[in-house]
């Protein structure tokens, strides 16, 4: 899994203080090529990773698909998926929570069109009893080429989600 990275010159700068349990990353910097990520975070409970809480402000995560795709070993992610990944992107903004209980305030500038994630996310891991609060946004998202549809053209929209449950027949 590591191959990938050998041959590549990363930049990192970042510091780091506290105890596993409490760790406390005031800012972290790490460019390659086009990629760049700018951040800063605080980390609770680690290394459980149950009961691990994550305070993380994202300044900029900017790549394009070949940056993202150059990380990974080849076939990890199938060539029918390739679409869903835009050319060029950039995503910022907040998240706070745990693997199950989550908020959320993220904004996504992309070759395919812009959209934005604002709310929470409880139980996820639940049919039954997850529960979230949503708005989401989007702006000129090419559907068409997401769902490789050609009588779909972009769409912009605005839409509030909020509920418990995932399974249409209880919910």
């Amino acid at each position: 899994y590591f191959a990938p990275l050998l041959k590549k010159s990363i930049q990192i700068s970042t510091g780091i203080n506290g105890t596993l349990d409490n760790l406390h990353i005031p800012q972290i910097i790490i460019k390659e090529a086009g990629n760049s990520i700018s951040a800063s975070a605080d980390v609770l409970n680690l290394p459980d990773t149950k009961n691990m809480v994550i305070n993380l402000r994202l300044k900029e995560f900017s790549s394009t698909r070949s940056g993202v795709l150059s990380y990974l070993p080849k076939g990890t992610v199938p060539d029918s998926l390739l679409h869903y990944i835009p050319e060029t992107f950039s995503l910022k903004g907040n998240y706070r929570g745990s693997l199950d209980n989550m908020y959320a305030d993220l904004q996504l500038v992309s070759s395919d069109g812009n959209a934005t994630v604002k709310g929470t996310m409880k139980n996820f891991s639940s049919q039954q009893t997850a529960m979230y609060d949503l708005a989401v946004t989007t702006d000129n998202i090419d559907l068409g080429k997401l769902l490789q549809d050609t009588s779909i053209g972009k769409i912009t929209a605005k839409v509030k989600v909020k509920g418990k449950g995932f399974d249409v027949k209880t919910t």
